[in-house]
């Protein structure tokens, strides 16, 4: 049975828009960050260093997340951490947030960061023990 010309057109009228509306949509949802705000939080942010490393944290209020990522973060229980890590010594240093208690964690004792150099690791493991 062959299909009419008139069917056919409104099935790719259909999909026209069903494409559409599917980019329309994915293009709302798209992340668009405004550091034109930054400044504040980046200005009162606390700062701990070592012997060639500065590390720098704040943490955003509701109003400087919305207006930073666009999203009521607050209303989700998010709390949006800025956090800047400078490195000025001759070691590769690893950043490693699982040792950052994610429940309680002021913000003075955010700043060390716990930065560990980079080593190479062998695995040696033996059958004796």
């Amino acid at each position: 049975m062959k299909r009419s010309r008139p069917y056919r057109l409104v099935a790719a009228v259909i999909l026209l828009a069903v494409l559409a509306i599917t980019a329309a949509f994915l293009n709302s949802i798209r992340f668009n960050p405004d550091p034109s705000s930054d400044g504040a939080f980046i200005a009162r942010a606390q700062q701990k260093s070592a012997p060639g490393i500065k590390v720098s944290v704040s943490a955003l209020g509701a109003d400087e997340s919305r207006k930073s990522f666009g999203e009521d973060l607050a209303k989700h229980n998010i709390q949006p951490v800025w956090l800047s890590i400078e490195n000025e010594t001759n070691d590769q240093l690893a950043f490693l947030p699982t040792t950052i208690h994610l429940t309680k964690f002021p913000t003075d004792s955010m700043a060390p960061c716990r930065l560990r150099p980079i080593r190479r690791v062998t695995n040696s493991f033996s059958s004796a023990r």
